[in-house]
């Protein structure tokens, strides 16, 4: 049996961004009626390994359906400011 059977797929991406260093309080998980999303803010350095790592605990727990979008942010005062990494898994690939 997959283990997206026993762990939502979306608590599993929460939980690679937070091992990355990303703020919980810039984490969220939004629904939709096809699909849910996980996304955080602070776009940085490690978010190339942090997708690989994503893409591969999602396969290993049974999730073949699911897209990555990366998002960089723009300039502001001199500074970058945060972008963002949105993972959309549809609704089927849900326990």
């Amino acid at each position: 049996m997959a283990i997206k059977t026993y762990i939502r797929p979306t608590t599993l991406v929460r939980n690679i961004m937070k091992s990355f260093g990303k703020n919980e309080y810039l984490i969220f998980t939004n629904s939709y009626e096809k699909c849910r999303t996980v996304k955080c803010y602070a776009y940085g350095n490690r978010d190339t390994e942090m997708e690989l790592v994503i893409r591969n605990e999602l396969t290993a727990a049974g999730v073949s359906n699911y897209e990555i979008k990366r998002r960089r942010g723009f300039p502001a005062s001199g500074r970058t400011a945060g972008g963002s990494f949105i993972v959309r898994i549809p609704r089927s690939e849900q326990a």
